[in-house]
């Protein structure tokens, strides 16, 4: 799927015709395809083409997008992983933002290399060195073997700027280790810096605008992002969260919701016999205490996805007499519901067959009957019927939901 994307991607952009480039060096289809965040160059005439391609192969832009460096992000949920693309107009480095002063001489240099397109030449070479000065202080044995690659690749061409000639001189002729090539690096900083011009007054940096994204984020903390998963035992819901947990690995935290485990000291005691009215309320309100506890401990980081195993809905869906009454008060009425539900099920003979412990199989059929009656075709409910459809299709219609529905936007 991400291959498939990324493949359509560069396609659309090389057939339109849009000038780009592949930034940071030499970098190989196979590493765009495990890495999947691939920062581009895009020529300012050719952005309003681009958006149109983004577009149309399901990319979307956050609406907050704080960022060091001023650029525009494009992405894309997958089961298999987020797509994320930062584009920029501007090449610039380190904390001041020191622009690229020969930009459109190496727009010049695009050169074609598999399906992507890269900066060729001294262009190549200058870009991968200054990002790594300003930006990185230093190489690492990733970024070198790139280096050496760009070296080889480049190798009759030679750089107007007399301190990068002599260190890439040296990267030719195979004399510097990793470390002697950090040394040398800390040497030429000067000499590489006529390369660049400051640009101190970069937009993201002055005091207006990073007091207007910290109170965006303040607000954005407090927005409702969680879903919920639910399914009866057995459905397959518990595997489809570990894979869209995967596919949205630190964006995302994983909650407990059911009943079976307990947290707090209130919630523990809810699992013992009652007795009198007084202890009986006082019961209901710790295991109401309990889910809020549980729901709210996520819900203050700056961003990313709270994925609910199950749901408190279940109190009173499975209770029977006046404590259905009260669960109904309590946990449909009183309690926040997440921002998006989806509801896994199957046969229940597929359940019986995933599940060895369901000895009760009557009553797990019931349970199973009023689940369906809940949550099948119910208005702002997404379902999925694993008889049908295998895990990875059901994780990707969850993703799709999540883009279209504008969830994706707590992810940054």
């Amino acid at each position: 799927m991400k291959e498939t994307l990324i493949n359509g991607i560069f396609d659309a952009l090389n057939g339109r015709k849009v000038r780009y480039a592949v930034l940071r060096g030499y970098l190989p289809l196979s590493e765009l395809y495990a890495g999947a965040d691939i920062d581009l160059y895009i020529d300012r005439e050719d952005m309003g083409t681009a958006r149109k391609i983004f577009a149309e192969h399901g990319f979307r832009t956050p609406r907050l997008n704080a960022c060091a460096y001023p650029h525009v992000q494009f992405f894309r949920l997958t089961a298999d992983g987020m797509i994320k693309f930062d584009i920029v107009y501007d090449l610039c480095f380190g904390q001041d933002l020191c622009v690229y002063r020969d930009l459109r001489a190496a727009a010049d240099t695009i050169v074609p290399l598999d399906r992507i397109r890269v900066f060729g030449g001294n262009a190549a070479l200058e870009i991968l060195l200054l990002h790594i000065c300003f930006d990185k202080g230093g190489i690492d044995e990733h970024n070198f073997v790139r280096l050496n690659n760009l070296v080889r690749e480049y190798r009759l061409a030679s750089s107007g700027n007399p301190a990068v000639r002599a260190v890439l001189d040296e990267v030719n002729a195979g004399t510097l280790t990793i470390d002697g090539f950090n040394r040398r690096i800390r040497e030429i900083s000067d000499g590489i810096r006529p390369l660049v011009r400051e640009n101190r007054g970069a937009a993201l940096h002055n005091l207006k605008t990073r007091l207007t994204l910290r109170l965006r984020y303040f607000l954005h903390k407090y927005k409702n992002k969680g879903v919920a998963i639910l399914g009866v035992d057995g459905s397959g819901k518990s595997t489809a969260i570990a894979r869209l947990h995967d596919a949205l690995k630190d964006r995302s935290v994983v909650q407990y919701m059911g009943f079976r485990e307990m947290e707090t000291k209130y919630g523990k005691e809810w699992y013992e016999n009652p007795s009198g009215a007084f202890r009986r309320l006082k019961l209901f309100a710790g295991i109401y205490f309990e889910m809020r506890i549980r729901y709210g401990k996520n819900t203050r980081k700056p961003h990313g996805l709270v994925i609910y195993d199950r749901y408190p809905w279940e109190a009173y869906e499975n209770a029977a007499g006046k404590a259905k009454a009260v669960y109904y008060v309590l946990f449909r009425v009183l309690f926040p519901s997440p921002a998006a539900v989806y509801y896994i099920h199957c046969d229940a003979e597929t359940s019986f067959a995933r599940k060895d412990d369901i000895t009760d199989r009557e009553s797990f059929r019931v349970k199973k009957r009023n689940a369906d009656r809940k949550y099948l075709n119910r208005k702002g409910v997404v379902s999925f019927d694993s008889d049908q459809q295998p895990v990875d299709e059901i994780v990707q219609g969850i993703c799709q939901d999540i883009m279209e529905t504008g969830l994706y936007d707590y992810l940054f």
